[in-house]
């Protein structure tokens, strides 16, 4: 049965006479970009660190990390933020503290789209309104956990890269019409707290 998937798989992946279309690498500093968040105690712990690193954003331009917690069963969001960021500057937030009510069930994916602050550098970002146009690069970021190890003096540290993806229309438009009821109840000062 194993083989019998394998075989199907390669078929898909390449058909016989053509070539297999591979989509093209997507450059590490992506405006769309996955982390999964693996266990009980990864969920807790996590803390996504987020840097904007000016490559395609102008002299003095922002950038907005407009960030998603979705749910391993059906996609919906579970919790929703966005974190303005200047040039060359880092920030960090708990995945926890994102999360409206309990914490859906590890495996679960952490989305962060990357766009431009607009109005010279003061726009406000918002993850429940996110423009196609709008979108850029210059977004490195990595999910950062310690780990507590018995009889040591500090907890290790666990940090692994958010993986670059493709972003159609259509997964861009369920992050951000999810988020929007979600942030109904909170103002733009949660998401800059939840931002150090």
């Amino acid at each position: 049965m194993r083989c019998l998937v394998v075989t199907s798989l390669l078929a898909i992946a390449f058909p016989v006479g053509g070539h297999a279309q591979l989509p093209p690498p997507m450059p590490a500093d992506h405006y769309y970009q996955v982390g999964i968040v693996i266990d009980a105690f990864d969920s807790r712990a996590t803390v996504v660190s987020v840097t904007n690193t000016g490559a395609a954003t102008a002299s003095g331009q922002g950038l907005c990390i407009n960030a998603y917690v979705t749910d391993p069963d059906n996609g919906s969001v579970r919790g929703c933020c966005s974190c303005p960021i200047g040039n060359n500057a880092s920030r960090a937030f708990s995945v926890r503290a994102i999360v409206v009510g309990a914490m859906p069930r590890p495996p679960f994916a952490v989305e962060l789209i990357s766009s431009r602050i607009l109005s010279g550098g003061q726009g406000i970002c918002n993850a429940g309104t996110v423009a196609s146009d709008n979108l850029s690069r210059g977004m490195a970021a990595s999910l950062y956990t310690q780990l507590p190890i018995p009889n040591a003096k500090a907890p290790a540290a666990l940090s692994r890269p958010l993986i670059s993806s493709m972003l159609s229309d259509i997964p861009k438009d369920k992050l951000t019409t999810g988020c929007a009821p979600l942030l109904k109840n909170r103002n733009s000062e949660f998401c800059n707290s939840s931002c150090k």
